[in-house]
């Protein structure tokens, strides 16, 4: 316990504090990353065949910053599960996040092939075809989820910035209430159609909404209401 006398002192162990909250913070993380490292590395160690842990441990290691070792693990992955849409699903992910859209969607494609009823796969298919600017295809992936799963308030959100971003405003907030609708404390989606408010603009709409999401702990929002922003995914 530390005691604290005098004004100087007081603004010492304030200090001190705070960095020892911040250096708890970094530990619990560092921890976290080194609990489910050792966790998925002792499991592919005993299943080194395993498909879904070595794509588990890929995620670990992506998370850790360690890329190309989760590079070469989501490569195992799909090389021990060829016929596991999981890995395929996963593997998309890892290059959509590293910067690599187009051979991600080679990934998601080859998802659905195996899985066509696969949701998450197409959604993500959407949001490479979206980043990339491939509007149609984009809308196409996003409908095929949001049918397969009708609460992926994501799919529903990720629809709405489409919209938006093609110039169909009326859509857009349409499908930004339906994702309010299934996820009523998102932050982001919130902050998305505040934006969308803004560009339309009705501005005491997008100030509500912006601050709602604010008040949610978006702090792209919190900084946005004094300036502009892009549409969060």
């Amino acid at each position: 316990m530390i005691f604290c006398m005098t004004t100087s002192l007081i603004r010492a162990c304030s200090i001190l504090a705070l960095l020892l909250v911040l250096w708890s913070a970094a530990f619990a993380r560092n921890g976290v990353w080194r609990d489910e490292l050792g966790l998925w590395e002792d499991t592919v160690s005993k299943s080194p065949s395993n498909s879904r842990a070595l794509g588990s441990l890929g995620r670990a290691c992506a998370s850790a910053g360690q890329i190309d070792r989760a590079r070469a693990l989501f490569n195992r992955a799909v090389e021990a599960g060829v016929q596991n849409p999981l890995a395929y699903n996963n593997r998309g992910n890892f290059l959509y996040n590293t910067g690599e859209p187009e051979q991600a969607l080679d990934d998601y494609t080859r998802a659905i092939a195996l899985d066509p009823l696969y949701a998450a796969a197409y959604y993500n298919r959407g949001i490479a075809h979206a980043a990339l600017k491939r509007y149609n295809s984009a809308y196409e992936d996003y409908v095929t989820a949001v049918r397969l799963d009708p609460l992926n308030s994501r799919a529903f959100m990720n629809l709405a910035n489409l919209f938006d971003e093609t110039g169909q405003p009326d859509k857009a907030l349409e499908s930004y209430a339906r994702a309010i609708e299934l996820d009523p404390i998102a932050a982001d989606i919130y902050y998305n159609r505040g934006l969308a408010y803004a560009k339309m603009g009705r501005s005491e709409q997008a100030v509500a909404d912006l601050r709602k999401a604010c008040d949610l702990g978006s702090m792209i929002a919190c900084r946005s209401l004094s300036g502009g922003a892009s549409p969060v995914k």
